[in-house]
């Protein structure tokens, strides 16, 4: 199991989540109809510590900062609300059940994506362990350190 994660959110009636590890590996997508705040945040915990939380839309939902704040990860959501080709460009051939778990699924992605270059870089690092990258990512991503260098020393 991974230690930390990023939580793509799609809040409402339904409402869906996707975990990514932090190689951005899709570890769950689940969708949930008249779901509590707790029971989505037990759900999500089984996977690991979010230290991001994202949405879709520009505009974070108060379902989503009422979730995060249990966690106080960094929250993600576009400049512009993410249009339905972006969200198809970013779940094709990840399979889901409906739009809210694309939604969901298009947001964790999005907010990966800010950070694959410098996680390419992470993983290319000799002589660490997976943990000690992934603890590297970690700091990235909270903003403990402000570059690899700083997070090796």
């Amino acid at each position: 199991m991974s230690k930390y994660i990023i939580v793509g959110l799609d809040t409402g009636i339904t409402s869906a989540f996707c975990i990514l590890d932090l190689n951005g590996r899709v570890l769950a997508v689940k969708s949930f109809r008249n779901c509590s705040i707790n029971k989505l945040i037990r759900e999500v915990l089984k996977f690991g510590i979010p230290i991001v939380v994202a949405c879709d839309v520009s505009r974070i939902p108060k379902q989503i900062r009422k979730i995060a704040s249990k966690f106080n990860p960094l929250l993600i959501a576009p400049k512009h609300d993410l249009t339905n080709l972006q969200k198809e460009k970013l779940t094709k051939g990840i399979n889901v059940k409906n739009k809210h778990e694309r939604d969901a699924v298009a947001s964790a992605i999005f907010s990966f994506k800010r950070f694959r270059r410098t996680f390419m870089k992470i993983d290319e690092l000799k002589g660490l362990s997976e943990e000690e990258k992934e603890q590297i990512k970690k700091m990235i991503i909270c903003g403990e350190v402000s570059s690899i260098g700083e997070a090796i020393k």
